[in-house]
């Protein structure tokens, strides 16, 4: 079975939150305008040793893995857009890293 028949099969329906790139006006940054989507995805715990690669500082928050066919994106610097954020169980979670 293929990855992707593996993610349908047991992933549940998210939300994707996607940003387009935004522009600063007179000094200040304002953000582009954002579209939402329904998406596929299995969301996963960090285990331990995955915990521990995170900075100090960032081991307090909540962070999940996630396995999806659709493309995700991370924080543009390119065109200034935001990266996606994702609302599962009732909770945002922004994009951190893609693979």
């Amino acid at each position: 079975m293929s990855a992707s028949a593996l993610i349908a099969r047991f992933g549940k329906p998210v939300t994707l939150t996607r940003f387009s790139a935004g522009t600063y006006s007179d000094g200040n940054f304002i953000d582009g305008s954002s579209t939402t989507s329904s998406i596929i995805m299995s969301c996963q715990p960090l285990n331990g040793r995955e915990l521990l690669y995170l900075p100090e500082g960032q081991r307090t928050r909540q962070y999940l893995k996630a396995y999806t066919a659709s493309e995700v994106r991370t924080t543009s610097q390119e065109t200034s857009a935001k990266a996606d954020q994702i609302t599962y169980n009732g909770k945002q979670y922004e994009v951190q890293q893609v693979e």
